[in-house]
């Protein structure tokens, strides 16, 4: 069954095809990032624009109308997806051109996921049902996994992560046999788009947990060694502490959380994307679109700090104040 192409491109707050929200708005917005067209988000940006207008004038309509309405949230969001979308563009392009002229033509007949996505992409098939069928699912996990890790670019990225959620649906299914349609419609609702915020969320923990280590162990063995008369300095201390450590992780390649770590831009770009209404989950405004301030331009900034409070983009808001 083929997927249809408005979910991919939704800007809207539904979803009821059978992806489960799996295949809403990414695809739309890779393949509008990998239009060779000069001219590709110019509707994206006037649709937010209109959007807008429109939440400026009902609000015009009475001094006492709120200039922070779902709708001055909607539009305000739409305008942030649009910078990023051009920010990610214009990063990428420059990658690609960089990679055609240090390497040989690809061949043909392969793919190296630069087809992109849009219209016409297949929905989540039933699970397999015989040996060819698993063998398919297998592959296609294998290419996105090869993609992923061979990424050049966040554009690269998001379009693999968004690929791996299908295949866990899919996978899941085969696990536990065909998901209900109830079970599918409450997916939709917000379900990968929360599992990326926490993904976030958790690594981002991790990171600075990881890049505590020193520090703390430092701390800990002054106060254990520096307990008696005998001082060592406690810039001796933290020196060897850190020292240590470095050369324990560079000689045993100890940098999955770096990895990780690398993955959250296009973690929070695909969440911005996905979500059917950012403006309804709080949780994606905060943790996604506020730490991607640094590729949206001062409309949006200045759009997204009128419709949105400090608690949610304190990022946007400390650097507009």
């Amino acid at each position: 069954m083929t997927h249809p192409s408005h979910c991919e491109r939704a800007g809207g707050d539904t979803c009821k095809c059978r992806c489960a929200n799996t295949l809403h708005g990414w695809p739309g917005a890779v393949s509008l990032i990998r239009d060779p067209a000069p001219d590709a988000l110019d509707d994206f940006r006037e649709r937010a624009d209109r959007r807008w207008e429109a939440a400026e004038r009902k609000a015009s309509g009475s001094e006492n109308r709120s200039r922070s309405t779902i709708g001055h949230k909607r539009a305000a969001v739409d305008t942030a997806r649009e910078h990023v979308l051009r920010a990610l563009r214009a990063v990428h392009r420059t990658a690609e051109s960089r990679a055609e002229h240090q390497s040989p033509p690809p061949d043909s007949t392969s793919d190296d996921g630069a087809t992109g996505s849009g219209a016409g992409r297949q929905e989540s098939p039933p699970p397999p049902t015989s040996d060819e069928e698993a063998d398919t699912a297998a592959r296609e996990r294998a290419d996105t996994d090869r993609r992923l890790a061979t990424a050049r670019t966040d554009v690269d990225r998001v379009e693999a992560v968004g690929e791996l959620l299908g295949q866990v649906l899919d996978q899941v299914e085969r696990d536990f046999g065909p998901l209900g349609t109830g079970t599918r419609a409450a997916m939709a609702e917000h379900f990968w788009c929360e599992l990326l915020v926490q993904l976030v969320v958790v690594i981002e923990e991790a990171k600075r947990a990881w890049d505590a280590i020193p520090q703390v162990v430092g701390k800990q063995l002054d106060e254990v060694v520096n307990a008696g008369r005998r001082k060592i300095p406690a810039e001796v201390v933290s020196a060897c502490t850190k020292q240590l450590w470095t050369r324990l992780t560079e000689a045993l390649g100890l940098t999955g959380i770096e990895q990780a770590a690398a993955l959250l831009p296009a973690l929070r770009t695909l969440a911005v994307v996905l979500c059917k209404s950012p403006p309804r989950h709080p949780a994606v405004v905060r943790h996604c679109l506020d730490p991607l301030q640094e590729l949206l331009l001062d409309k949006a900034k200045a759009r997204l700090k009128q419709a949105f409070g400090a608690s949610l983009l304190p990022e946007i808001h400390a650097r507009l104040e």
